[in-house]
């Protein structure tokens, strides 16, 4: 991947010196989907979706009640444990009785 984006580089560098290149690589190590089920109401969904929004380190989340799908982005994945631990809490204050797994573990 590296060696592809190095001969684009010098293509582009080459051809039109006066363009500016950026480099935008991202990985999914920093997005993780959560499955929250259990949950009462649409009304629940919006809540833990309002209130992790809130959270320090959270760069995108969105909370699908109809597929229960919980998608959150962070800032520095070197905190996404602790986040989605933080995440977690918050789906337990608004609906104690739903269960959160990871969508990545499921598969397996």
């Amino acid at each position: 991947m590296r060696r592809c984006i190095k001969q684009n580089r010098e293509y582009s560098e080459n051809s039109r010196p006066d363009a500016i290149i950026t480099e935008n690589i991202k990985t999914n190590s920093d997005k993780k989907i959560l499955l929250v089920t259990g949950l009462c109401c649409a009304n629940c969904a919006t809540k833990i979706e309002t209130k992790s929004k809130k959270m320090q380190g959270i760069k995108s989340i969105s909370m699908d009640f109809i597929s229960s799908k919980l998608v959150l982005e962070v800032e520095n994945k070197n905190e996404m444990n602790k986040i989605v631990d933080e995440v977690v809490k918050i789906v337990k204050l608004v609906e104690p009785d739903a269960i959160v797994t990871d969508e990545e573990n499921k598969k397996k």
